[in-house]
């Protein structure tokens, strides 16, 4: 057996149910998770050879691949309607905070998601289509029912929302840039 299959069975042992876990806590029904699973631990084989844990901690890489497989599928899936469940949302994580980067990554995720909760709707919705499911402004236009120019205005207040509400935290949010009208 291989060394890269034998990693890549270590980490699908270590990882399924956890991927499995943030698929779900993401809205996915029980059939998609599992799905979206099989598809992240592809990329892992895959690309096994390309990691390198200079660059970031195997947690964080294995989840990085599983949220750009979680927004591809949401791009695939674009014409079905998006309901977004805010309880799956309120506690979405993207990594276990095992090193010191991965605790302040959790640490910034839990503000972010504690931030973006706090906003009021439509600008609530209007973030996690556009920001969190990868939705264009022309789509998340669509499925909220609101002006494409509206979606846009109200994606810039949020995001001005959102970086104040970090920094208020302690938390440099000029990372969170945002969209031009």
């Amino acid at each position: 057996m291989s060394d890269t299959l034998e990693e890549v069975e270590r980490l699908y042992k270590s990882y399924y149910n956890k991927l499995k876990f943030f698929f779900l806590k993401s809205g996915l029904t029980n059939e998609s998770a599992e799905e979206l699973c099989q598809e992240t631990f592809i990329k892992i084989y895959k690309h096994h050879q390309k990691y390198d844990p200079n660059k970031g901690s195997e947690n964080t890489w294995v989840y990085a691949i599983a949220k750009n497989e979680l927004i591809d599928f949401y791009r695939r899936n674009k014409n079905e309607k998006t309901i977004i469940d805010w309880e799956k949302w309120e506690n979405l994580t993207f990594s276990s905070g095992s090193s010191q980067n991965d605790a302040e990554e959790k640490m910034l995720m839990e503000q972010l998601n504690k931030s973006i909760h706090q906003l009021k709707e439509p600008e609530k919705s209007i973030v996690v289509l556009h920001c969190i499911h990868g939705k264009s402004i022309a789509e998340t236009s669509e499925q909220t029912g609101i002006a494409q120019r509206t979606v846009s205005r109200r994606l810039v207040s949020a995001f001005k929302l959102l970086k104040d509400e970090l920094k208020m935290s302690g938390i440099d949010g000029s990372w969170l840039q945002g969209v031009q009208e």
